[in-house]
């Protein structure tokens, strides 16, 4: 009872200690105003610009603004879901490449946004309980040294879901270098959901991510088109090995490992964890260049497997002798005692 009565009153003083901390960073914002003009698409288009990059300069700077006058205000930008708050940087991949002169005048608005970013952690300490946090970035040029002052804003920040897209048609230093993302993973320990996306991965990355799972509180790892090459230097097969040898596989409830031209014997392997029956929960295999072979692998590995709740396997070389393997895993063949045994928790798509 006196210990019961002593978490109920230390609790208490947390609340009022993270309200107090959120109060404060309201009053100090009372009097802040956003520095940098942003100007109109006419205005743009007076001062000489296309209407690609003009188009992106009024839409760009204006949704900065709005993200950081309300993180000012104590304010998460986005709220998609119930339960669900977050900064969503979601640009779109068909924006133009910068030159130099559209960069220096998005650079402020920047600036201003991460300084607001930076200073925004008391607002996560008077969200309900149960509520998710994230931070998405895809698509965003990041140039100019604002990487740098974005990962420092990052850093401590206690999100729960973080996602880093890049694009493919520019260079990648131009978007946060995968050193920066672990930096900042590796400062999060409340993180839960991990995506990188379109950035080269080499062994000694393998290595950083390995470890954060392993150490870290990370359950959800989705990793897109990261291994250059694909098949041929065999880096999504060393992801996954690595990630095996090191135990942070077995933590995992979803891997995602989608267009890396995994190997069978990555495949076999895979198939043998699944049939220890693993916390996953969701294996994404989109785009891997998996065959007949490989599918009858994974249906075999399915049949004593009662956790897995979903297998995606599209944009593979699945013919019709994989298919039936899977039916047959998935449904039986009619008999009785195989349709009793087959697996009945598991979606494949």
């Amino acid at each position: 009872m006196m210990c019961s009565l002593k978490d109920h009153v230390d609790s208490k003083i947390d609340s009022l200690v993270r309200h107090h901390e959120y109060n404060n960073m309201l009053v100090k914002n009372q009097d802040w105003k956003y520095s940098v003009p942003v100007h109109s698409f006419e205005h743009w288009e007076d001062g000489g610009y296309d209407g690609d990059i003009l188009e992106y300069l009024s839409e760009s700077s204006d949704c900065l603004k709005n993200y950081t006058e309300k993180m000012r205000r104590g304010e998460f930008p986005n709220e998609y879901s119930v339960g669900r708050k977050g900064v969503d940087l979601q640009w779109s991949g068909e924006d133009p490449i910068l030159d130099g002169d559209a960069i220096s005048k998005m650079q402020p608005h920047w600036e201003e946004f991460a300084d607001a970013l930076k200073q925004f952690t008391p607002a996560f300490g008077v969200l309900p309980d149960g509520c998710e946090t994230y931070f998405n970035l895809q698509y965003v040029q990041l140039t100019g040294g604002v990487g740098r002052r974005l990962k420092d804003a990052l850093m401590n920040k206690p999100f729960q879901a973080l996602s880093f897209m890049n694009r493919t048609d520019v260079d990648d230093n131009e978007g946060m270098g995968v050193d920066a993302i672990m930096d900042i993973v590796n400062s999060n320990k409340h993180l839960r959901k991990l995506t990188i996306a379109n950035k080269y991965i080499d062994r000694d990355d393998i290595a950083k991510i390995c470890s954060a799972v392993r150490y870290g509180s990370i359950v959800e790892l989705d990793l897109y088109n990261c291994f250059e090459g694909n098949s041929e230097n065999g880096l999504g097969d060393d992801m996954i090995t690595s990630l095996l040898t090191s135990g942070g596989l077995a933590k995992l409830e979803r891997l995602g490992i989608v267009s890396h031209g995994l190997n069978s014997s990555t495949i076999t392997t895979l198939a043998n964890f699944l049939a220890t029956n693993p916390p996953l929960q969701t294996l994404d295999l989109v785009d891997n260049l998996l065959d007949d072979d490989d599918t009858e692998t994974l249906a075999n590995a399915l049949q004593s497997n009662t956790t897995l709740r979903g297998l995606g396997l599209l944009s593979n070389a699945i013919g019709d002798v994989g298919k039936e393997a899977l039916r047959l895993a998935l449904h039986g063949d009619g008999n009785l005692n195989s349709i009793a045994d087959s697996n009945h928790s598991c979606s494949v798509v």
